[in-house]
């Protein structure tokens, strides 16, 4: 899939050019798989859509486990963004985010299931290293998954 645009149209989510293209993406020790210490790669782009009214990450295969969609954006008048998520097994969320200062986060309050992923981007912005985390309280945080990117050299 190709960006509509390489510059945004929204002021407000021109920090976001900074993912903008083609990743890969490593999951591990992940609770919630067979063998904790396993890990999987999948593809992840960053796209402009609508002339750079959204972000949109695709994750994964569109036939794979893992495939899902973030829509990004912001209000103009708010310093958090607003992702809607929704990926193959029909779960679809919404988060809100941060990026700045060599750090993206996302985070989620939901009843019974809060999420937060906390990572740093690497100084040349080819790298991205993080965890996500879940806790049904808010309060008490367990570890879930690490989740590293890495850019794909430009074809």
């Amino acid at each position: 899939m190709s960006s509509e645009t390489n510059q945004p149209v929204a002021p407000t989510l021109s920090d976001l050019a900074i993912l903008e293209g083609e990743w890969e993406m490593i999951l591990s020790n992940a609770s919630f798989m067979e063998d904790a210490t396993a890990s999987f790669e999948s593809p992840a782009s960053f796209v402009w859509i609508k002339q750079g009214a959204y972000m949109l990450m695709i994750q994964g295969d569109e036939a794979g486990p893992q495939f899902a969609y973030w829509m990004i954006g912001r209000d103009e008048l708010e310093q958090e963004y607003t992702v809607q998520y929704s990926d193959a097994r029909g779960v679809s969320r919404v988060y809100k985010m941060s990026l700045g200062d060599g750090a993206w986060t996302i985070w989620r309050q939901a009843p019974g299931f809060h999420q937060r992923f906390t990572s740093e981007l690497s100084q040349d912005s080819n790298s991205i290293t993080g965890q996500w985390e879940k806790s049904e309280d808010g309060e008490n945080w367990q570890h879930d998954f690490d989740l590293t990117y890495r850019r794909k050299a430009s074809q």
